[in-house]
């Protein structure tokens, strides 16, 4: 049996490819776990509570209804308030669906009551008034094929200072798909789904949104939201 010992230039130059492609590997597998880790975070989404701030406290939003908040107040006993507004993830941008977001523009148009109510954790409880700053219309428009119709949404906004903003989409009566027009826009985002019990899948899918940053701006408000505690918060100064 023949014993070749190649040349120590030649073994360096082979430790220096195994040494490289395990950087590589490694880097790849990086990219892989901060992609992955991006995604999980950003899943959509995420369904929340709304609470208003205001002169330094805190109110938190009840679907009920002034009159059975009131009441339930005077019989010292807490109002339900469910989590209900459903917010978009895409890093440090939050986005609502136009036709869902109802209950966040009442707050930020000032078009709320507040009910006090010392909580452990918060001040009390908002309810809104009216839908003064948030007018939604449909009507069904004909397309250039013949058999096809489409519905055409057209919501106005209204803030304190009489300033109107539409926000204007179609969605196509046979295809479903949804078509953004003004100051509402189509994006991609995460969304988690389990089609059989134990199966994960995590896919992308576009929405017709509007960015919650916009909408503050409008209404001269502005707002964060708790990631962890899954609050949007409207802030009014």
């Amino acid at each position: 049996m023949n014993l070749i010992i190649e040349p120590e230039s030649k073994i360096k130059k082979i430790r220096g490819k195994l040494l490289f492609g395990s950087i590589v590997g490694f880097s790849i597998m990086i990219a892989i776990f901060f992609s992955v880790k991006s995604c999980l975070s950003d899943v959509s989404p995420d369904v929340a509570n709304l609470a208003l701030k205001k002169e330094n406290k805190v109110y938190l939003y009840a679907l009920m209804g002034t009159t059975i908040v009131e009441n339930e107040i005077s019989n010292n006993q807490s109002p339900t308030a469910m989590a209900a507004v459903s917010v978009f993830l895409d890093e440090d941008n939050y986005f609502l669906e136009p036709d869902k977001m109802k209950d966040v523009v009442s707050v930020m148009s000032g078009n709320y009551h507040l009910h006090p109510f010392k909580e452990k954790s918060y001040d009390g409880y908002v309810t809104t008034e009216s839908d003064a700053g948030y007018e939604l219309t449909t009507m069904v428009e004909s397309t250039e094929k013949i058999g096809e119709q489409k519905y055409s949404y057209d919501l106005t906004l209204k803030n304190k200072s009489g300033k109107t903003k539409h926000v204007r989409w179609s969605i196509n009566q046979k295809t479903w798909e949804k078509t953004a027009i003004e100051n509402c826009e189509l994006h991609e985002f995460y969304e988690q789904t389990s089609p059989a019990p134990g199966e994960t899948v995590y896919s992308t899918t576009d929405k017709l949104v509007v960015n919650i940053a916009d909408l503050a701006k409008f209404f001269g408000k502005s707002y964060t939201y708790d990631r962890d505690a899954f609050i949007l918060y409207i802030e009014e100064k």
